[in-house]
């Protein structure tokens, strides 16, 4: 059987990017201070600020250093040290190894124990993580909701569960999106909307979508036009690389669902080579959302079996296995065989 020319193409980014180190925020002696890395002003490397964080909502970080309060924009954060747990390290590392059953055991543990509002919102968006990476989007909106109403401009939008990958079949889902959609804040409608496609609902979600594609908000608005997209079933080239245009406008941590989506445009049309190339980008620069990049793996793996590309599809398949045991796109994938 013949190798896929991607692979060939890649194998050298895969290597590089399969075998990174865990990144989960570096564990410090509890008596030692927060450190917040952040970008030089003229982006001529970071500094290290120590001190305390004493808030993390919205756009920014306080840290306190002596009777000094220092507020930092996101946007300059590159990392975050601080004192965790042993159930919170833990809880990281299974997450990463893809062993979700246990990091949301974990997880949900860490939460109850941490007593910084900061720390346990990170701690919940990972938790949304794993739920999603497990195919338990009722739960994982449920978490989610928790963050956003404790901090209406969450830092973890970019963990929002919608449904990209497939039609929804939780029915007591359903019945809670469709509450969703009279709620005032546009993330918890889109949410709703999102949900909603594919059901009896339908017509009145993408209604909302579209008056949400024209949200003040760029971040709403490039994932409701974004879930529009998945509601519309084979459409020209010429439309597809529109999209993908769009795509490249959104902001980098928004960009996995889209992705998704668009890849499977790609396939639609024929074009699998970009189909291969666009899903590859989620194991591949997005490992902050295991479960679209399980997903792609599988959707991968998939393709290059229907298109005998066997050996190709095998490798994928490996791959997919070693990084998320525990996902059920593992099993589907066993079934190519």
């Amino acid at each position: 059987m013949r190798r896929h020319p991607f692979l060939n193409l890649t194998s050298g980014i895969l290597l590089a990017v399969f075998t990174l180190p865990d990144l989960t925020a570096a564990v410090v002696e509890i008596e030692k201070p927060d450190t917040v890395i952040v970008r030089s002003e003229r982006n001529e490397g970071t500094r290290r600020l120590r001190g305390t964080i004493t808030r993390w909502e919205g756009s920014a970080l306080t840290l306190a250093s002596g009777n000094r309060q220092r507020q930092i924009d996101n946007n300059a954060i590159v990392d975050v040290e601080t004192a965790w747990s042993k159930t919170a390290v833990e809880a990281r590392q299974q997450l990463s190894a893809g062993a979700f059953p246990r990091a949301t055991m974990l997880l949900r543990q860490s939460i109850t124990d941490e007593t910084r509002l900061w720390a346990q919102e990170m701690l919940r968006a990972d938790l949304v993580r794993a739920l999603l990476a497990m195919e338990q989007p009722a739960a994982a909106c449920e978490q989610f909701l928790v963050l956003l109403r404790r901090d209406p401009n969450t830092r973890f939008l970019n963990v929002m569960p919608l449904a990209w990958t497939a039609r929804l079949d939780e029915a007591s889902l359903v019945s809670r999106a469709g509450n969703w959609l009279s709620s005032e804040v546009p993330i918890v409608r889109l949410m709703g909307a999102s949900y909603l496609i594919g059901t009896a609902q339908q017509e009145e979600s993408l209604q909302i979508l579209e008056a949400l594609s024209q949200d003040l908000d760029p971040r709403v608005s490039g994932l409701a036009a974004a879930q529009i997209w998945r509601a519309q079933p084979d459409v020209d080239i010429r439309l597809i690389e529109q999209w993908r245009q769009l795509l490249s406008a959104m902001p980098k941590s928004l960009r996995p669902g889209p992705l998704f989506v668009l890849a499977g445009h790609f396939e639609s049309a024929g074009r699998h080579d970009e189909a291969i190339t666009t899903w590859m980008r989620l194991p591949i620069l997005h490992e902050d959302r295991p479960d679209l990049a399980a997903a792609a793996l599988y959707r991968v793996a998939r393709l290059m079996h229907n298109t005998s590309s066997q050996e190709s599809a095998n490798d994928i398949h490996q791959e997919l296995t070693r990084r998320f045991p525990d996902a059920s796109w593992t099993q589907r994938a066993n079934q190519l065989k």
